[in-house]
């Protein structure tokens, strides 16, 4: 919201498009509750509002810049909102659809990894639809109402010269594409030694961990009712026998109680 409102300087917008994330949190909990998932820290920790609200921060400003391009002319509300949401529909649709393939593979995992990680891409895919939902439906309907008057699209100094870089930077590229590609490649090709070390490190760690045995932590302490001098005879004897019957003991931790003192306690 404070992005929008920083290049917008519309508080309208940023209010529109945070509608989507209650709406996309309510169709999730209510598809988790559909599947009888519980919605604990696994399912509900991995959510991202950022993807979530990606798709409606581009409704909501390619329809804010349509009506602010019309802002000095008569113009059909309702049809300039119809096409500004029709241009980018499908884009925003394939885009939810990429984030959602990516959660896919995660459903192929059997076992304990399995067992972990699919309630978290059960959570966010069934977020990420319901803000599809909310984007292609309600925020066309809430930029209708909330959008009809003194839309336009002020100048902001720092994003003019964003722009300008960038346009000079894509203008380079163009006219240099063969340097532009041969840049990409060495830059990739650099990488590769990076992560072929970083997979190696990787593999290594998960052999090391196959080869470790089973190790168990022997915490002994004594008794309450048994006196410090007896404890200090006996607590060592039961760390050897500990040692002694299971050897895939690490290590035996004795704790003693500290020493009373001798001496009475003042009147």
């Amino acid at each position: 919201m404070c992005i929008r409102d920083r290049f917008l300087f519309s508080v309208r917008t940023a209010l529109i498009v945070a509608v989507t994330i209650p709406f996309a949190l309510l169709f999730a909990f209510i598809c988790l509750d559909w599947r009888h998932i519980p919605a604990n820290l696994l399912s509900i920790g991995a959510i991202d509002f950022g993807i979530i609200v990606d798709g409606s921060v581009v409704m909501v400003e390619n329809i804010f810049r349509e009506l602010a391009a019309r802002s000095h002319q008569e113009y059909d509300l309702l049809a300039v909102i119809r096409l500004a949401a029709k241009d980018v529909e499908r884009p925003i649709f394939y885009a939810v659809a990429v984030i959602i393939a990516g959660y896919l593979p995660i459903y192929v995992l059997s076992g304990p990894s399995g067992q972990l990680f699919q309630p978290m891409a059960d959570t966010m895919s069934f977020a990420l639809l319901g803000a599809l939902l909310c984007t292609l439906t309600l925020l066309p309907v809430l930029c209708a109402y909330f959008l009809r008057k003194h839309v336009h699209e002020p100048e902001v100094r720092f994003y003019v010269r964003l722009r300008s870089g960038y346009g000079r930077v894509l203008g380079w590229c163009l006219r240099n594409r063969l340097v532009t590609v041969g840049l990409v490649l060495s830059v990739f090709a650099c990488s590769l030694p990076v992560s072929y070390t970083h997979l190696d490190v990787y593999k290594r760690q998960e052999q090391h961990h196959s080869q470790d045995h089973c190790c168990l932590l022997c915490h002994v302490g004594p008794l309450p009712f048994v006196s410090t001098n007896v404890a200090s005879m006996v607590t060592p004897a039961f760390s050897v026998v500990w040692l002694a019957v299971a050897p895939e003991l690490i290590a035996t931790h004795d704790v003693l109680p500290a020493p009373c003192s001798s001496r009475a306690p003042p009147a």
